[in-house]
């Protein structure tokens, strides 16, 4: 009889620290889950790119079409510095990186990094991230 007592489960205390820890998680989710959508939007801009616009193979006509994709998805507040065209022959290649912080109490903050890599394959631009190239050559 005295073993029913111990199986009895969480205890009010338990359950209140269960419910803490997933409203804890909940929020910081609610915060970063439109970092996550922005880049979403932000990768669409870049494989999106018409073949004019590559072709041209000029940097401001890219970065020209890049920021009128960002202003047609209403992203905002990209650093400037964020973006790194590079052109090689007819080849170009699209670095983003950048990175997003929000307080989530005080002065505790959670910081989201983005580094995405873009290439000209095919007339259409993919993105190669460096974690899938080094997974690959393994």
């Amino acid at each position: 009889m005295n073993n029913r007592k111990k199986q009895q489960g969480l205890s009010f205390w338990g359950w209140l620290m269960a419910l803490f820890a997933l409203g804890c998680f909940f929020a910081v989710g609610i915060q970063v889950g439109p970092f996550y959508m922005e880049n979403g939007s932000i990768r669409n801009v870049v494989t999106g790119f018409t073949n004019e616009v590559l072709a041209s193979n000029n940097k401001t006509k890219i970065k020209k079409a890049f920021y009128k994709g960002l202003n047609m998805n209403s992203v905002s507040g990209l650093p400037s510095n964020s973006l790194k065209i590079t052109t090689k022959g007819r080849g170009v290649t699209i670095d983003l990186v950048y990175e997003r912080r929000v307080n989530i109490v005080a002065n505790a903050s959670v910081v989201v990094e983005f580094n995405d890599h873009f290439e000209l394959q095919n007339g259409k631009m993919v993105l190669k991230n460096e974690l899938a190239i080094n997974a690959l050559k393994k």
